[in-house]
């Protein structure tokens, strides 16, 4: 019985350690250049989280970032992701219930540029969060190998010589930039040598496949049904030993924004005081690009930050719109209304306080006064009568 309670009491003196969890990369171990290849960011050992930040680096002269997609359980992107450089931030979060164990948080997708050994490394600033409290307690990076040559049997990027291939889009004619259009047309032109055959495929995975065998024809038309980044493929026979598969993408995103929030730190303020609109805005797909700003229906500026100083207005009432605009051109907005109040008011008030504290000091004053003189007029009266008294006790 004495040992029983015992360990109760271990139990409840020795406190809970917190819930720990780990972010890694998973990649495959050797990718050829010119090939395209994903980098899924996961999450293991994870309590009811329901937000994650992936920060990290990778070299740019060996590899190119091309997009980030989020993972199906935490769908929705946060605001400041986005690629600079040979830097990533990458943020997702769940409206819904959490998420426990191991997660899948998105999904990077890289081209490699040339020969070598390519390390992509999770930074310090990565982030696994449940309601707010930090579960994080390791990072893990992954090392890629870019080989030159294509292997023996697999469809290569190298075009064989004599022979080019020229793919393209009239829809989509910048593989880089966002478009609102989900109907796309992927088009092809054979110069010098010609194939024996070839076919096309359309589809999400970056390197295919291509499964639909055409003979004649120069294009193909295709729809998105969802937004998102897309791939079309050409794969070209010249000869049983020589294939060669091509990749084109389609950067999708037709859906506007989520609806702008918009708010003013103080609605009342005079002029010259600190004061700032702030506004947020997600999109899942493209991401916020910029927010326009006007005031009084005049454009003020377009700024990535979310939030703009208006400490410079003069006086008067306000309503600020906000447009939030993605890189595909969709937009959201939002609005604010505010006022500055004028120095005259403000010192018509301080005019009517020290007239008040005035008046006070002078009837305290008059007061004191009065006293004062009745105090001196009981204290002269008794001193005549005591001459008074006086004299007449000698007489």
């Amino acid at each position: 019985m004495n040992y029983f309670l015992s360990l109760v009491a271990l139990f409840l003196i020795v406190p809970r350690v917190a819930f720990a969890a780990s972010a890694g990369l998973s990649a495959p171990m050797e990718v050829q250049v010119g090939h395209t290849f994903q980098v899924r960011m996961v999450v293991g050992g994870a309590k009811d989280i329901d937000t994650v930040r992936f920060i990290g680096g990778f070299p740019s002269d060996m590899l190119e970032l091309q997009g980030m997609a989020n993972g199906s359980a935490l769908p929705t992107r946060s605001p400041g992701s986005g690629i600079s450089g040979g830097a990533f931030n990458f943020g997702g979060f769940s409206l819904g219930n959490p998420v426990s164990g191991g997660v899948q948080a998105g999904v990077l997708t890289f081209k490699a540029k040339k020969v070598g050994k390519a390390m992509i490394a999770l930074h310090n600033e990565t982030r696994i969060l449940s309601a707010g409290e930090d579960q994080t307690t390791g990072r893990g990076g992954v090392s890629v190998k870019i080989i030159e040559a294509s292997a023996k049997g697999e469809i290569s990027t190298i075009v064989p010589a004599q022979a080019v291939i020229d793919l393209s889009s009239t829809t989509h004619p910048d593989q880089n930039v966002w478009s609102t259009a989900r109907a796309m047309r992927l088009e092809w032109k054979f110069s010098g040598r010609q194939p024996t055959s070839y076919a096309v495929g359309f589809d999400q995975a970056p390197e295919g496949p291509a499964e639909t065998k055409l003979s004649t024809d120069t294009f193909a038309s295709f729809s998105a049904p969802s937004d998102g980044v897309w791939y079309g493929h050409l794969v070209v026979r010249y000869s049983p030993s020589e294939v060669v598969r091509k990749d084109y993408r389609f950067l999708i995103d037709a859906t506007v924004p989520r609806p702008l929030a918009v708010a003013v730190d103080q609605t009342d303020v005079r002029p010259n005081t600190p004061n700032f609109l702030r506004f947020t805005a997600l999109d899942e797909s493209s991401g916020i690009a910029h927010y326009d700003v006007s005031i009084q229906g005049d454009f003020v500026t377009s700024t990535r930050l979310p939030y703009l100083s208006v400490s410079d207005l003069g006086v008067g009432e306000y309503r600020a719109n906000i447009k939030a605009v993605d890189y595909a051109g969709n937009f959201s907005e939002g609005v604010a209304s505010f006022r500055l109040v004028g120095s005259s008011l403000v010192e018509q008030n301080v005019i009517k306080v020290e007239k008040t504290q005035d008046f006070v000091l002078r009837f305290v004053l008059l007061v004191f006064i009065v006293i004062l003189l009745f105090v001196l007029g009981i204290f002269i009266g008794r001193q005549t009568s005591k001459k008074r008294r006086s004299k007449k006790n000698k007489s």
